[in-house]
Order: structure tokens, then sequence, then C-alpha cells
């Protein structure tokens, strides 16, 4: 794990208080949400959160949540395409 990423995952509301200014720290959100959902035991709670500040449905369900995810990424590439 990369000194970076421990510092990401200090707590649930480091996360939320990340400052979302560029699509780099948008992605590595994403990023680590899909870390979390690909869990055994992926923690509800930091999910939630992260679809909250992403602004994304949440699911209990983590693989209708992977799909979410990777639905919106595909949104989102397709915007940096067209722009």
């Amino acid at each position: 794990m990369f000194c970076k990423e421990k510092n990401l995952l200090k707590s649930a509301s480091d996360k939320i208080n990340l400052s979302l200014r560029g699509a780099e720290s948008k992605l590595e959100l994403y990023r680590l949400l899909v870390d979390e959902l690909i869990k055994d035991a992926p923690d509800k709670v930091k999910v939630r959160d992260y679809c909250k500040f992403l602004k994304i449905p949440y699911s209990l369900n983590s693989a209708t949540q992977l799909g979410t995810v990777f639905n919106r990424l595909q949104s989102l590439n397709r915007q940096a395409i067209n722009e």
C-alpha cells in the first residue's frame, strides 16, 4: 500500500472532507470505493460515505454497487473525451 493511500484511508471523515477540485481526486475516490467493494467483507459505512460524497446511488449489494460505479466511470470517461 502506498503512503498516499494510507493517508487517504485514515478515517471515513477524512475521506469525506477531501477536496474534489480535480478529476484525479474524484477518480482516486472511485478507485478507493472499488477497492472497498471487492473485499470479502466491505465496510458498509465507508461504502455509503463514498457514495454519498460522490453523489451516486447506494446499494447494500456489492455487485449492484460495482455496476453503478462502473457505469458512472464510463460516463465520466465520455465527458472527458467530449471536452
